[in-house]
């Protein structure tokens, strides 16, 4: 249905741009590109926002149709032109109005955050914008929009016992109908935080919510992304053939729907449920191809995650002293956040490494194209596996 009814907005786009109506041609490229764009369907997303951008001559409407590109962008992992366009926007000079400002310090968070793997660039650029909320009546969607990129970010870092409160302070205010899909996405959020805290059944309750609330706006992302959340309970509890399922129909959804970030994510987790269960071969893939993905979006935090699975495969492979030495250069990487720290903390506690140097933490930040060198001379395709990972 998604499909039919952007070709259908941009059928009418067309015919009202020949007609001459160019502001009702760009609300219908608008529309068109919202339908693409919730369908993960970015590219076509992109390039219907830019059809509608040239048609709009109010400032203040085209920064809004930016501010939707510029979301659109991140997700498909095209860092460098969401910058361009949202940096400019956070000047008060720009014509953007504090709404628009506030957004755009969301959007800003989440390339420093993702991309950049500078957690206090983000962190700073959102309280400056919560800061400044004043500005805004209390019911803006991007007051919204600005602690949810919060909540993200506590729990990037590992901070889940804050994003818990930020994310629960968060849906408990009432919303309108039109803010109900980012409520979905922040029940999910939640849903995140406690399963990293090991609360199982909040978790999984907030997970059915959140799909709940996914398949009623009809989006598939938040589907998939409610799925892993159940599935990671199951990582955290050791249930590897159950979390293995999740994630696999989790992955299936990605594929279609998803976006490049999260297909790396869900590879790592599905590396690691594939390594629980002694199963190598499958790890290597997995491992493998989140860091290949992540490479190519510029996600740095999830490629830092996905090396440090490839050291876990190393070491199930008996090379735990080089990896041991790997890992503990890992964790010095500025973007090594909660996941991937508790993904080395696995590693550690799963297989028989050496005591970590004390001068280990000390140095320069690696440079991940060299540890990855370095592990392809390490790492051999295994015909069997040379041992189960430890319970």
């Amino acid at each position: 249905a998604g499909d039919r009814g952007s070709e259908q907005a941009v059928v009418i786009a067309g015919h009202l741009d020949q007609a001459g109506d160019r502001a009702a041609a760009a609300a219908w490229y608008v529309r068109a590109a919202g339908q693409a764009a919730g369908q993960a369907q970015f590219s076509d997303a992109l390039r219907l926002y830019a059809e509608a951008t040239a048609r709009i001559d109010d400032p203040v409407h085209r920064t809004d149709v930016q501010l939707q590109q510029v979301y659109a962008m991140i997700t498909a992992g095209r860092h460098d032109a969401a910058k361009q366009v949202v940096e400019p926007l956070l000047d008060p000079a720009s014509g953007a109005t504090p709404s628009q400002r506030l957004r755009g310090r969301g959007e800003l968070a989440r390339i420093y955050g993702l991309r950049d793997g500078n957690f206090e660039a983000a962190e700073r650029v959102l309280r400056e914008g919560i800061e400044q909320q004043h500005d805004v009546p209390a019911g803006d969607p991007s007051r919204h929009f600005l602690e949810h990129q919060l909540g993200i970010l506590q729990i990037l870092v590992g901070r889940y016992d804050d994003a818990v409160q930020t994310l629960q302070q968060l849906i408990d205010r009432p919303t309108g109908a039109a803010e109900a899909q980012r409520r979905g996405w922040s029940v999910n959020a939640l849903a995140h935080a406690h399963a990293h805290l090991g609360h199982a059944e909040p978790a999984i309750a907030l997970s059915h919510e959140a799909e709940r609330i996914a398949r009623e706006q009809n989006d598939p992302r938040l589907v998939m992304a409610s799925i892993s959340q159940r599935a990671l309970v199951a990582l955290q509890a050791g249930n590897w053939a159950t979390a293995a399922d999740l994630f696999g129909q989790a992955q299936q959804l990605n594929r279609r729907h998803g976006d490049v970030e999260k297909i790396a994510t869900v590879e790592t987790y599905l590396g690691q449920a594939a390594l629980g269960s002694g199963d190598a071969v499958a790890a290597l893939a997995h491992f493998r191809e989140a860091a290949d993905v992540s490479a190519r979006a510029g996600v740095v935090t999830e490629r830092v995650r996905a090396v440090i699975g490839l050291v876990a495969v190393a070491a199930h492979q008996g090379q735990c002293a080089r990896a041991g030495a790997l890992l503990a250069t890992l964790r010095r990487h500025p973007a090594a956040g909660g996941e991937a720290l508790r993904l080395a903390a696995w590693v550690e506690a799963t297989y028989p490494l050496p005591a970590a140097d004390p001068g280990a933490a000390d140095g320069a930040a690696p440079d991940l194209d060299s540890v990855l060198q370095q592990l392809c001379g390490m790492l051999h395709e295994p015909e069997s596996q040379p041992q189960e990972a430890p319970a």
